[in-house]
């Protein structure tokens, strides 16, 4: 009867599928249609319309909100503006808005009241960090127009040529300009230096740019940025990472003291749960506003006299959801004088956005034991041996009690830190992270406490990725540039290279008595989990044993059993495998068995990732290339951990196949024939279902929310086909979060 069933269920499936073909031959364009080279008119349309969906994609709103978040009032017309900062006297702002025919970006000034604009600057130099002269007659700003980054001021209503006031080798970002007019602050980019640049005062003789001596205020081990002044001039607000993550702090401005000399008295620590910027005193000294790292918009009280001191920061309202929070302290809201309004540039909700995940525990059989957290963009959970206890990644580690659900933010928020792996007992972890000073391997309590250890540093890239850390409590593994390493926890710490082929290699872990090594390799033309032996003085000898455990593809999340007698992988369809293993007299591999099937939406796409690449793994972000792995399974083989996306619910809609098929093509990224593109896209369709796959990559299906406009529903990515004037589908516009690439059909 079985074999009965099976028989005629390919031949249903036989039927469908050439059912599929015949469509697809039926309706697919005539050969060669659509295969000519562009002409001018063609190339010149093209890139209008990529100009056109930029726009549209990036271009947002002036919005004034009060005290409670509600929007006040909206200022000028619909553009892509950064930097706003109002005028002193709160009836101007002035901003950066980029010019749609020239693509400059300059600095205009709006009026309040009729929402009236005034351009001032007429130049392709970028300009950026706006401030107003304390009379609000200036403006000075940061520009390049000769190639190198210098402070620049010139008149708020236009007249007049810009003014060079100082230059720096490593580029300033001015963030104010004191009130009693003696100085600008600005702070450098690498190294991350805050200063004070003192101006002409009153009555002193004009100097010039190479005259003026900058005054460093905080040093580069502290990673300063912004700076704002008190309205008596005599305190510097500024965001530094001295505590370990970007908090905003406040001390005492003594321009005449020596270049980096400590104040009398201070620092004080202002925020309590991080702070980006942009900071802001209220006109009476008596308050204080700063962005949050969670995008809170924050205020304080704050006193100067007799002493400096400070209240509990306590939260405003939530900066809008479309505004990009980040650690730019020189971008965020521009908050008026008596502290009631707040100026947001408002950029368009993005297309493709990044889909939020939820940290979810499952059994063996693929029930969830517990969700933990809110949804976010939580990557890399990492179960603990005993299971007790997941590490995820969002502006730092957090961990979480799968039991209680409560967790603790383990490393700084907003300090990058990925590639989290338990010590052996689980009261460490090592993780990979970068400083002022570059990128190193740090090791810091699981529980939160204590200081933030460097091991070691490395001169390999940011996306180096930590996999393992012995059961023996002796190496890390991990890789990086498709090469396998191995490094000891103690003592010297030279790595050893364990794997360097023409293949890629990755997801390196050590068997229960660390005598192998269980890793992905791409060498038979697919992933697959190979094993191989592992010497603690020689690591994997040349032309030694080895052996392929899965079959039909393995992408990874590899993990041993604490006993050594089963192994764990993630199959390209899914698959949550197991595969018995021995290892005396001789290794041995079993068959692979499935134990479920990982979350629906953790599907293989092979689309994007969250850093907008192509990658043949479940739905991930490769933020620490470590395989694409957004899972874990503990060391008893009884809990699986996921960071599982959540889609937006969409409406679908129907399309006629051959409206489908008229999509059908080759596309190539870039304006193909006067630019070379960087991949290619095909677009097929299956019975009615319409499929697109990058070179190299899998396929995925398209839904459609209209007649021209699809998405993925297993990971970010927005799709649109457009015509031209003829009505032939000619590019495709690809969005991943923010401004669209553009796709010509071959």
């Amino acid at each position: 009867m079985k074999n009965r069933i099976e028989v005629a269920m390919m031949s249903a499936a036989m039927v469908s599928a050439a059912a599929a073909l015949a469509t697809i031959l039926l309706l697919a364009p005539e050969p060669g249609l659509g295969q000519a080279p562009l002409d001018d008119h063609a190339k010149a349309a093209a890139q209008a319309a990529l100009a056109k969906a930029n726009f549209e994609a990036t271009a947002g709103v002036l919005t004034v909100y009060d005290r409670q978040g509600k929007v006040v009032r909206t200022v000028g017309e619909r553009a892509v503006y950064s930097f706003p900062v109002r005028s002193p006297d709160g009836k101007r702002m002035a901003v950066v808005k980029r010019d749609e025919t020239t693509q400059y970006n300059d600095i205009w000034v709006f009026d309040f009241s009729t929402g009236e604009g005034t351009r001032i600057t007429f130049d392709p130099a970028a300009k950026f960090s706006l401030v107003w002269s304390p009379d609000g007659s200036q403006i000075a700003y940061a520009s390049n127009p000769g190639g190198s980054l210098g402070l620049y001021r010139k008149a708020a209503n236009g007249t007049g040529s810009s003014e060079l006031l100082y230059q720096h080798p490593d580029g300033p970002y001015t963030t104010d300009w004191s009130p009693d007019g003696r100085f600008l602050t600005f702070y450098t980019g690498t190294p991350n230096s805050l200063y004070v640049l003192p101006l002409n005062a009153v009555g002193e003789a004009p100097s010039g740019p190479g005259e003026r001596k900058a005054i460093e205020v905080v040093r580069r081990q502290f990673v300063a940025r912004g700076g704002s002044f008190s309205p008596d001039s005599r305190f510097l607000a500024y965001a530094s990472r001295q505590s370990g993550r970007p908090e905003i702090w406040v001390r005492p401005l003594d321009p005449s003291a020596s270049d980096g000399a400590a104040p009398a008295a201070g620092p004080w620590q202002i925020s309590d749960q991080g702070g980006l910027g942009q900071i802001a005193w209220r006109q009476d000294g008596k308050e204080m506003y700063y962005l949050a790292a969670d995008g809170g918009v924050m205020a304080v009280e704050v006193s100067t006299a007799p002493a400096f001191k400070s209240g509990k920061p306590r939260l405003l309202f939530k900066a809008p959801d479309a505004f990009p929070v980040s650690a730019n302290p020189i971008n965020g809201p521009s908050v008026s004088r008596d502290g009631q309004e707040f100026l947001f540039a408002i950029p368009p909700k993005p297309r493709g956005a990044r889909y939020p995940r939820q940290v979810t525990v499952f059994d063996r059989q693929g029930k969830v034991v517990r969700t933990l957290g809110e949804a976010g963009a939580y990557t890399e959970p990492v179960l603990s041996p005993d299971g007790t206890q997941v590490a995820a990644w969002l502006n730092g580690i957090r961990v979480f009690d799968v039991s209680t659900g409560t967790s603790v933010q383990v490393t700084p928020s907003a300090r990058p830190a990925n590639s989290p792996v338990w010590s052996p007992d689980a009261s460490q972890f090592v993780f990979f992270g970068r400083d002022s000073d570059g990128p190193g391997r740090y090791r810091i309590a699981s529980n939160g406490t204590g200081a933030v250890e460097l091991l070691d540093r490395t001169e390999l890239g940011i996306h180096l990725a930590l996999t393992d850390w012995s059961p023996d409590g002796r190496f890390l593994s991990y890789s990086e540039g498709g090469v396998l390493w191995a490094v000891p926890v103690n003592g010297e710490r030279k790595a050893m290279e364990l794997m360097r082929e023409e293949f890629s290699v990755y997801g390196a872990r050590f068997s229960p008595g660390s005598r192998y090594i269980a890793y992905v390799s791409d060498e038979s033309g697919r992933k697959e989990v190979y094993v191989r032996p592992f010497d603690s003085s020689s690591g994997f000898a040349p032309g030694g044993a080895k052996w392929q455990v899965s079959k039909e593809g393995g992408l990874g999340l590899v993990q041993w059993r604490q006993d050594g007698r089963e192994l764990y992988y993630l199959a390209t369809d899914g698959g949550v495998m197991a595969v018995e293993i021995a290892t005396a007299p001789a290794f041995q591999a079993g068959p692979p068995k499935l134990l479920f099937r990982a979350p629906d939406t953790f599907t293989l796409v092979g689309i994007f990732n969250d850093r907008g690449e192509g990658t043949n793994a479940p739905d991930c972000s490769c933020q620490s290339g470590r395989g694409c792995e957004q899972g874990s399974i503990s060391r008893d083989g009884q809990r699986f951990a996921f960071a599982v996306p959540l889609p937006p619910k969409r409406q679908e809609v129907a399309v006629a196949p051959g409206i489908l098929a008229k999509y059908m093509g080759t596309y190539v990224e870039g304006e193909r024939n006067w630019m070379v593109g960087s991949g290619e896209w095909v677009v097929t369709l299956e019975g009615n279902q319409l499929m697109i796959q990058r070179t190299g990559q899998e396929k995925a299906p398209l839904f459609a929310e209209s007649e021209t406009k699809f998405f993925l529903k297993a990971t970010n990515g927005d799709f649109e086909f457009v015509k031209d004037d003829k009505g032939d589908v000619t590019y495709i516009f690809m969005y991943r979060g923010g401004s669209p690439t553009q796709a010509i059909r071959k």
